[in-house]
């Protein structure tokens, strides 16, 4: 009933509809990330980024819309048709909201999708439009974004105004999505790795939903935890899934044989045990040229000494501070050409060029956005490894395995 009024431009009592179907689902005990719900919750998002309609709201849309991603994401097949649509409405959400590097990254993931699917090409046509009008704004000074996310507090004020934008808000067919598929706990396990205590382990806290889990040593760059209290491995439930995390200490200007650092990693290494899915490279968009050339090739011989050859297949990077790119109008294609030294830009490239940026200011709900494709990228590139973790092929780790074993 609520998908035919929805069709008849009805959405408020559309949106009764729904939330009455949530209702029942709630009385008849069916789990929170059931498939089912994801529907319902794609469905309010729906009314709400419905322009011309007392109850259009953005940042209620993109609460719903999330927690529908969020869902499908754990339970359909990879690359599902819903899920792109899901991202698309996602991507509408952060457009009205004027934050268009963030409905430019959702864009092109339903984009991915689509085409993927290669039958779906009206809605391939509609995520390229979206691309390209966003991609306008963002070269186009005059259209840049002033203003900071609003938070699920302001529900009761006027909605974003989107006349700037020169789109009619397009109607998405109601979602009816369902599947046989198991809902099944899976577990991650992630390794932080970073050249900045404060930016790697406050991203471990925001990933953890935690305020100074992880503890941060403002006057060392090499050690972050200093004493036996110290957290360096925090869990998660989300929505679905097991999140292990596991704090290193930064390295920074330390690339030699420094045997407490290489100590401490290989310690958390065993805290991962079997392996970990991913190595999170933590790192922050600044505006000027962080590290040269020669930091840069250190870096990686770093890595490799440490980790061994096959660590390039288990990394991502995450750039934190999204909002600094967002202020100065710069996409981050260009940041990371403009910014970067040609021997990071290799090493990306080794690495697939597997990335995410975060925004530090952004509301919970965005950030569980975020990370939710965060562990999309982890799922498809442990598709590539077989579905294997990584394993210790360092012979200078295994050597550091082999000596604090027998301490």
């Amino acid at each position: 009933m609520g998908s035919i009024l929805y069709e008849k431009a009805k959405c408020i009592e559309a949106l009764d509809e729904f939330q009455q179907a949530l209702d029942i689902n709630k009385q008849q005990g069916i789990p929170d990330d059931h498939p089912d719900r994801a529907s319902i919750f794609q469905n309010m998002g729906l009314c709400h980024l419905t322009s011309g309609t007392i109850i259009h709201n953005p940042t209620l849309a993109l609460d719903y819309c999330v927690q529908a991603l969020i869902i499908r994401l754990n339970t359909l097949p990879q690359n599902h048709r819903c899920t792109g649509i899901t991202y698309r409405s996602i991507g509408l959400a952060y457009e009205q909201l004027k934050e268009y590097q963030s409905a430019l990254k959702f864009y092109k993931e339903a984009n991915i999708i689509h085409k993927a699917l290669n039958k779906t090409f009206n809605e391939l046509q509609k995520t390229e439009n979206d691309i390209k009008r966003i991609q306008k704004h963002l070269s186009d000074p005059m259209l840049r974004p002033t203003h900071q996310f609003k938070t699920q507090n302001s529900q009761n004020e006027a909605p974003a105004d989107i006349g700037a934008i020169k789109f009619k808000t397009e109607r998405i067919s109601p979602q009816l999505c369902s599947t046989e598929v198991p809902i099944q706990v899976v577990t991650r396990r992630m390794i932080l790795l970073g050249r900045s205590n404060e930016v790697k382990s406050s991203f471990g806290d925001a990933l953890l939903a935690q305020d100074n889990y992880f503890m941060i040593n403002q006057g060392s760059s090499s050690v972050t935890y200093t004493n036996e209290s110290s957290h360096i491995v925090g869990f998660r439930d989300f929505y679905g899934r097991k999140l292990m995390i596991v704090d290193t200490p930064a390295f920074a200007n330390e690339y030699g044989s420094n045997s407490i650092i290489r100590t401490k990693i290989t310690h958390s290494l065993e805290q991962a045990a079997p392996g970990p899915h991913a190595f999170l490279f933590v790192l922050e968009f600044t505006p000027e040229l962080s590290f040269s050339e020669e930091d840069d090739k250190k870096l990686c011989e770093f890595l490799i000494s440490i980790f061994g050859p096959t660590i390039h297949q288990y990394i991502v990077f995450v750039f934190t501070n999204l909002e600094k790119l967002q202020r100065a109008g710069i996409e981050i294609d260009r940041y990371l050409k403009q910014r970067c030294s040609q021997t990071f830009i290799n090493l990306m490239k080794r690495c697939k060029n597997r990335y995410i940026p975060i925004d530090n200011r952004a509301p919970p709900n965005a950030k569980d956005a975020s990370f939710a494709e965060l562990l999309l990228i982890i799922d498809r590139m442990l598709n590539e490894n077989q579905g294997k973790e990584y394993t210790y092929q360092s012979s200078s780790l295994q050597q550091t395995l082999k000596f604090t074993t027998q301490m």
